[in-house]
C-alpha cells in the first residue's frame, strides 16, 4: 500500500499520520467498541443503521496499519542486526590486523616519532641560527665558574653593557659548583658544571679559589701578562694571583682577585670572592683589558 492508502488508514481511525502500533490498538479496540454498541442499540429499536460498512472499512484501516507496522518493525530489526553483525565483523578484521602486524605498526610509529623529532628540532636550531645571525657579535663571553649564584643573567649583562656603552653584546654564563656539601643540588650541579666547562670556550672565567686552583692546575688560563697590557701597573701585588699547572716549574701569574667590586651591585649576584683569569685560547685581549680595569675601578 502507498502513502497515500496509509494515509486514508490513519484518517478512518481518526489519528495523525505515522502514529504508533499502540496508538492503533488503541484506537482500533474503541472504535469497535463504538461501532457496537451502535448495532447493539440498532437491533433494539429494530432500526436498520448501516453499520457494516463501518466496520469493514474500521478493520482495512486496521489491517493495513498493522501490516505497515510490522514491515517497519521488520526492517528495523533487520537493520541493527546486520549493523552488529557488520560492526563485530569489522572489529574481528581490525583485531586481527593488528594481532598480525602490531610490531610493525609500533616500529613505524617510533620511526615517525623520532623523524618528527629530528625535523622540529632542526627547524627549531635553524630558527635559533637565523635569530643569531641578526644579532649583533659577542663582544665578550664570561664564565662564573665556582659558588655563583644569580636568578637573572640578563641583569648582569644589561649592567656591562650600561657601564661599557661601546659594546653591543656580551654573554654571561653561570657555571654553579656549590662549597656547601650538604647542597641537596650539589651532585647534579657538579655534574653539570663538568659538562658545561667542556662544551662551553668562554673568553673570561670569573672564579672563586678552588676553581682558580683547578683551572690554572689544568693550564686552561693564560698568563697574565700576556694579555693585561698597560693595565698590569695598575694591580698592587696582593690583588696578583699565582698557580701551578702540571708542566709548570714554578707558580704563574695567573689570575688577578677583583673581589667586592661593584659592577654588578643590586643585580643578585651570590658569590664569596672573584678571582678574573682569561682562558688560554682566547684571542680577545682588548675587551679583556677593558673588563678587568672596570672591575678595578669599581673595587672597593
Amino acid at each position: 500500500m502507498n502513502d497515500l492508502d496509509l494515509k486514508q488508514a490513519y484518517s478512518i481511525l481518526g489519528l495523525p499520520d505515522e502514529a504508533p502500533m499502540e496508538d492503533v490498538d488503541k484506537r482500533y479496540a474503541l472504535l469497535l467498541k463504538k461501532q457496537h454498541s451502535q448495532q447493539a442499540r440498532a437491533n433494539e429499536e429494530h432500526s436498520k443503521l448501516e453499520v457494516s460498512h463501518n466496520d469493514q472499512l474500521i478493520n482495512q484501516a486496521y489491517r493495513t496499519l498493522l501490516q505497515h507496522h510490522k514491515e517497519k518493525a521488520s526492517l528495523a530489526f533487520e537493520h541493527e542486526y546486520y549493523s552488529a553483525t557488520h560492526r563485530k565483523w569489522k572489529l574481528d578484521k581490525l583485531d586481527h590486523f593488528w594481532q598480525y602486524n602490531k610490531i610493525r605498526i609500533i616500529t613505524a610509529l617510533l620511526i615517525l616519532a623520532v623523524i618528527l623529532y629530528g625535523l622540529n628540532t632542526y627547524l627549531d636550531k635553524r630558527a635559533e641560527r637565523i635569530a643569531e645571525s641578526k644579532r649583533p657579535p659577542i663582544d665578550i663571553e664570561i664564565m662564573f665558574y665556582g659558588d655563583f649564584f644569580t636568578e637573572d643573567i640578563q641583569k648582569l649583562e644589561q649592567s656591562l653593557l650600561d657601564q661599557v656603552p661601546e659594546w653591543k653584546r656580551v654573554k654571561i654564563i653561570i657555571n654553579q659548583i656549590p662549597s656547601d656539601p650538604t647542597n641537596p643540588y650539589a651532585v647534579s650541579l657538579q655534574q653539570k658544571a663538568v659538562i658545561t666547562l667542556m662544551t662551553e670556550k668562554p673568553d673570561i672565567y670569573v672564579m672563586d679559589q678552588p676553581a682558580f686552583d683547578m683551572l690554572s692546575a689544568q693550564q686552561a688560563l693564560l698568563e697574565v701578562n700576556n694579555w693585561l697590557g698597560p693595565v698590569e701597573a695598575q694591580l698592587t701585588e696582593e690583588r696578583k694571583l699565582f698557580g701551578q699547572g702540571e708542566e709548570d716549574l714554578q707558580p704563574k701569574f695567573y689570575g688577578v682577585d677583583i673581589s667586592k667590586h661593584t659592577v654588578f651591585e643590586n643585580r643578585g649576584l651570590h658569590s664569596v670572592n672573584q678571582i678574573f683569569g682569561m682562558r688560554f685560547d682566547s684571542t680577545k685581549h682588548q675587551a679583556a683589558q677593558q673588563l678587568i680595569k672596570l672591575f678595578l675601578e669599581k673595587a672597593q
